[in-house]
């Protein structure tokens, strides 16, 4: 069981009435750098990046409003500190506007420049119209 431990995040209209259906969610690793992926408005993405050693990873730059940035989290065990091989980040994003979107993070505090570069996360999302209710 994981346990998320919040460390920043915007907040959201809670005003809003809530969706007919829930949200679908978009999972996303290290498996999709420098990938192109399609989101609906809508709808949750989350991506989950972990390093070994001293570097993390820093906050997304979001090249259009398109995407928001909902929370960013750490992933923990229950009761046990940090893995000393390093954190899992896990950034939750929600399609709010269709347009294309690069999003990167940058890793922050590697040793060498080297690892930055390739440990780097970069991604394009596409994000279409919200999907018409089936009836």
């Amino acid at each position: 069981m994981m346990l998320g431990v919040c460390i920043s995040a915007q907040a959201r209209n809670e005003e809003a009435s809530p969706p007919a259906s829930p949200a679908r969610v978009l999972s996303l690793d290290f498996g999709n750098n420098g990938q192109s992926v399609d989101a609906r408005v809508g709808e949750q993405i989350e991506l989950t990046l972990g390093l070994v050693g001293p570097a993390r990873y820093g906050d997304p730059q979001i090249s259009s409003p398109a995407i928001r940035l909902e929370e960013t989290a750490m992933a923990l065990q229950p009761g046990m500190l940090p893995s000393p091989g390093g954190p899992t980040f896990i950034y939750k994003f929600e399609a709010v506007a269709e347009g294309e979107v690069q999003i990167k993070v940058p890793v922050v505090g590697a040793p060498d420049p080297e690892t930055a570069r390739t440990r780097e996360f970069s991604l394009t999302i596409r994000v279409g119209a919200m999907e018409s209710p089936r009836g």
